[in-house]
């Protein structure tokens, strides 16, 4: 019973130290949120970005070590269907202010041959014409299913939650600092995500 009673102040004692909202500011400011329940919040402000708010979950693997997660984005894309004087399908890739997306990837089967083209600068290409095709970049992953049998021109809207990149990090939290694990699991101690205030995390996160 002490014994347990020890581990449980000590995961209390490391849960606490973790708590709180961290920022790191470049280019763009990026803030992030460790939840008492488990759950973490990122907001995103700067040029590109305009309060943009991703949720997701993390536990604990280590002192002070945590592994965070966002799920993979999911669902159908937007997409405008319209006619033109062609033979093959032309799709445009945009995202929610109507920039042009490039490197998207867009699939197809038919006839029982599979086809894909990249989306260039202008961020269309052109597939053979289908009943459905798939589109893929970054995590996302979606299908459109062609309502008009006569449209063969189709801008895909791709949303902020589709085109951002889901996060899957290892989080150490030392001294009011949050490290990011690179992709060797190793943390640089040049670059950290300072804690702030209880304050100022109140007005960040209200």
């Amino acid at each position: 019973m002490v014994l347990l009673a020890v581990n449980g102040l000590q995961a209390l004692a490391q849960s606490k130290s973790v708590f709180g909202v961290y920022k790191h500011c470049a280019f763009t400011c990026r803030f992030l949120k460790i939840n008492p329940d488990f759950t973490f919040e990122q907001l995103l402000d700067g040029d590109l970005f305009n309060n943009q708010r991703t949720e997701g979950k993390w536990q604990f693997i280590g002192a002070n070590k945590i592994k965070a997660e966002t799920s993979r984005p999911s669902g159908e894309p937007n997409v405008k269907e319209t006619t033109e004087n062609r033979n093959n399908f032309l799709i445009i890739v945009v995202d929610s202010s109507g920039a042009v997306v490039s490197n998207a990837e867009i699939s197809v089967e038919t006839s029982g041959e599979k086809f894909r083209c990249i989306t260039s600068q202008d961020g269309s290409c052109e597939i053979p014409k289908s009943d459905k095709f798939d589109v893929a970049f970054a995590s996302y992953r979606g299908t459109h299913k062609v309502k008009d049998a006569h449209a063969n021109v189709f801008t895909v809207e791709l949303t902020y939650d589709k085109l951002e990149p889901i996060i899957d990090d290892v989080w150490l939290i030392e001294n009011e600092c949050l490290y990011v694990a690179d992709k060797n699991g190793e943390f640089r101690k040049d670059t950290w995500y300072e804690k702030v205030s209880g304050k100022r995390a109140k007005k960040i996160f209200p």
